[in-house]
């Protein structure tokens, strides 16, 4: 676990994903992963020190306890990065989860020193089956549709699918 939040860490994170592409290919399910970039971090240390920033991320890793389902595996990944994985999902159930969680974080204020503050978030999805990709590829799918959101001016959700296409609008409806 992550000696800071609580949460899984990176490696116990990459363990059960592997685990959960296994059995994703056993019954024929689709996952996905939800990668959470933090927009604007630094700016909280650079401004209020690494205490803040520490609590923070506490602040942040509690609001997204509060925003998934019962069984969705929760990762501090490094730094500022979150993931988030979903087994036995649709896109339009990712894509539910995923704005939850952003809409979550923006409602949950942060005080430090009298100050308030929001969380802001890019968010990434990766989805595929078991049998189409490996823990790395979702990874790489993740990152992929969280950098297009980050390149949107970020606290976004964006999807990356299978067919190597990226859908969903800042509102976080799928579009066709």
């Amino acid at each position: 676990h992550d000696s800071l939040t609580g949460l899984l860490n990176r490696r116990e994170m990459e363990r059960r994903m592997q685990t959960a592409l296994e059995n994703a290919a056993i019954d024929r399910s689709t996952l996905a992963v939800v990668m959470i970039d933090l927009d604007g971090f630094k700016a909280v240390n650079d401004r209020f020190g690494h205490s803040a920033g520490d609590d923070f991320l506490r602040h942040v890793a509690s609001a997204l306890r509060e925003s998934v389902r019962a069984g969705d595996l929760i990762a501090r990944f490094g730094g500022d990065e979150f993931l988030v994985m979903l087994e036995r999902t649709s896109e339009e159930g990712a894509a539910r989860v995923a704005q939850t969680m952003l809409k979550t974080l923006g409602a949950s204020e942060f005080f430090w020193t009298g100050q308030s503050m929001r969380a802001k978030a890019s968010f990434g999805i990766g989805m595929g089956s078991g049998t189409d990709a490996t823990w790395v590829t979702f990874l790489e799918r993740a990152d992929i549709a969280c950098y297009e959101a980050k390149s949107r001016g970020g606290n976004v959700v964006k999807l990356y699918r299978a067919d190597n296409s990226i859908r969903m609008r800042a509102t976080g409806t799928l579009a066709k």
